[in-house]
């Protein structure tokens, strides 16, 4: 009874008259779905706890095997202002709402994976908010789910030869590629580096990785392509991120 944890609001979308639902990732039970009674109200107090992308205290009655359950009260822990008033940053947020979904309902009973994805897409979501290097943000989430998932690409050398001497990535191969294995790529040099630091580094190492930055959309687009051919994932969200970019 009355059980808390901190989750981060992934998605929030209308219910019955006054209600909402609320999908969230929490510390201590993995993906979560709540409905918040009368959280459509101007009087609710739990409003401004359970915009998408906040960081928020939940209490609410734990049982397990329930898939909905009623959420009693919320308390704001940290509020991503930032992230609604820019468009690329909604939809960058937007990835990882949509990604955090398909990996929580998947790995739902590993508790290892539901404790270290909450630490990462908190991270992310801070990250996102208030700093200015996104892409750096994104890569390292594609980067850690690809680990969590047992499918990291190979970033220390040749993926065929073991040559430390790269000159590419190849998806169809696993990673890094040298120049005699696929002569015909070449990637910029900035782009190798970033791509063995992201895959390479821990949480804890997040701060160290923005010495190397600024970071650039090709470096996630390659991850990002790890996870669609090894997965089989296509994110909507994925999608609409590329349209921004065109129309900028």
């Amino acid at each position: 009874m009355n059980d808390k944890t901190n989750a981060v609001i992934l998605k929030q979308s209308d219910y019955r008259e006054s209600d909402a639902l609320i999908l969230a990732y929490t510390e201590k039970y993995g993906l979560l779905s709540f409905v918040a009674r009368g959280l459509r109200k101007l009087t609710s107090r739990n409003a401004a706890s359970l915009y998408p992308f906040s960081i928020s205290e939940i209490l609410f009655d734990y049982k397990e095997g329930r898939d909905i359950f009623a959420l009693h009260t919320a308390h704001l822990i940290y509020s991503a202002k930032n992230i609604p008033q820019d468009l690329k940053k909604t939809a960058i947020s937007s990835i990882l709402s949509e990604l955090s979904d398909i990996i929580g309902r998947e790995e739902r009973y590993d508790e290892e994976i539901n404790r270290n994805m909450y630490q990462l897409i908190s991270l992310c979501t801070r990250e996102i908010n208030e700093g200015e290097d996104d892409y750096l943000a994104l890569s390292f989430y594609f980067a850690k789910v690809l680990d969590w998932m047992g499918i990291a690409p190979e970033a220390d050398s040749c993926a065929l030869c073991g040559n430390t001497k790269v000159s590419a990535i190849s998806v169809e191969e696993g990673g890094f590629v040298c120049a005699e294995c696929y002569p015909s790529l070449k990637e910029d040099v900035r782009i190798l580096r970033q791509f063995r630091l992201v895959n390479k580094a821990e949480i804890k190492d997040y701060e160290v990785l923005k010495k190397y930055g600024p970071y650039e959309f090709a470096l996630a687009e390659h991850l990002y392509a790890f996870l669609s051919s090894y997965l089989g994932i296509n994110l909507k969200s994925w999608d609409f991120l590329k349209q921004i970019l065109v129309i900028k």
